[in-house]
C-alpha cells in the first residue's frame, strides 16, 4: 500500500540516522520480502562491535517514535518523495507488462492504474503513517531473531514486547 512505501521509507531513514549517532558501523536493511507467499516486513541491523541487546534498544525506540509522534510536514514530503522515486525506479527497471499484472493480481483482480498507485503514496498522511506503525509493530506479535555469539547479551521476547510497548500481547509461556 501507498502507506506501507512511506512507513518503510520513513522507518529506514529513522534507524539509519539513529544508528550512524550511536553505532556508526550498523548496517541498516528495511524492506518487504515474500516467503511463501505471504509478504513479510524485514528489518535487518547488524554490527560487528554492538550487542544485540544495544542494536534492540535502539530499534524499539526508534519504533517507538513512529508509533507515537506525528511526523512533521517537511519530512512526510521528504520520505513521500523518496517512497514515490523508489516505486518509479522499480517500475522503469522491471518489465512494465508483468509489473502492471502483478499490481492487478495484488489488488485482487481490480484494474490497476500504475501511475495513479505511484502518485497515491503524496496522499499519504501523518496519521496514516502511524496508525500503520502502530499496527504493525504492536498491533500483533512479531517474529525477532537474533543471531549472535553466545557471549552476547539480548533481549527476551517479553522485553522486547515490553520494550515495544506491546505487554497485552505477552502470553505465560513468554518468560
Amino acid at each position: 500500500s501507498p502507506v506501507m512505501n512511506v512507513l518503510l521509507s520513513l522507518l529506514l531513514r529513522q534507524l539509519e540516522r539513529a544508528f550512524s549517532r550511536k553505532i556508526p558501523d550498523a548496517q541498516v536493511e528495511v524492506r518487504v520480502v515474500d516467503c511463501y507467499g505471504a509478504r513479510t516486513a524485514r528489518v535487518f541491523i547488524s554490527s560487528p562491535t554492538a550487542s544485540a541487546r544495544s542494536l534492540t534498544k535502539i530499534f524499539a525506540r526508534e519504533i517507538n517514535e513512529l508509533c507515537d509522534n506525528w511526523i512533521s510536514s517537511e519530512l512526510l514530503d521528504c520520505v513521500c518523495s523518496d517512497a514515490m522515486i523508489e516505486k518509479l525506479d522499480k517500475y522503469e527497471k522491471s518489465d512494465n507488462a508483468a509489473l502492471e499484472i502483478a499490481w492487478q493480481l495484488v489488488g485482487r483482480g481490480g484494474d490497476q492504474d500504475v501511475s495513479s498507485r505511484i502518485l497515491d503514496i503524496g496522499m499519504t498522511t501523518s496519521e496514516d503513517v502511524r496508525c500503520m506503525a502502530e499496527r504493525l509493530f504492536r498491533g500483533s506479535r512479531v517474529t525477532y531473531i537474533v543471531a549472535t555469539s553466545s557471549k552476547d547479551e539480548c533481549y527476551s521476547y517479553k522485553e522486547l514486547l515490553m520494550a515495544l510497548r506491546s505487554e497485552f500481547l505477552i502470553e505465560d509461556s513468554d518468560e
